[in-house]
Order: structure tokens, then sequence, then C-alpha cells
């Protein structure tokens, strides 16, 4: 992704931002941001979690345990 942001970028945000879930969900529309790199309660949520399957299916991985299993998330995965 040449537009995607930084782990070094996503640490230095400040928690309030680096938590909010509207920042999150822009930031993985506009700078493709990973999975991996969104903080740990924001993978619980489906609508985060979702975005970033259809992005990289590979992104499941990262997903809370809870939504690995979800029916939706996982095709959407497999056809990315």
């Amino acid at each position: 992704y040449p537009h995607a942001i930084s782990p070094t970028e996503i640490s230095s945000l400040p928690l309030k931002l680096a938590q909010d879930f509207h920042f999150i969900k822009q930031l993985q529309t506009k700078k493709n941001l990973p999975l991996k790199y969104v903080p740990t309660d924001l993978k619980k949520n489906k609508e985060v979690v979702l975005a970033a399957v259809k992005q990289n299916g590979g992104a499941l991985e990262y997903a809370h345990e809870d939504l690995k299993k979800d029916k939706e998330i996982v095709l959407a995965a497999k056809r990315h």
C-alpha cells in the first residue's frame, strides 16, 4: 500500500485519537490502516474488522477471536 500509515505514526498518535472509532475508520479508508495496528478494543468491532478484511483477507489473523468465527467476516476475508 503506497499510502499506508506506518506503525511509527500509529504509535505516536494521542491515546484519545488511537481509540476513537471514527478516526480509526478514516485511517482504514484513507490510509489503509492494517488491522494489526488497530487498538485491541477496536479489533472487537465488527465494522472495523470487516473493513480491514475487505482490504486484506489476511487481516483476519488480527481480529478478536469472536469475530474470527463471524460468517460475514470470514467470507469477506476469503474474497480478498
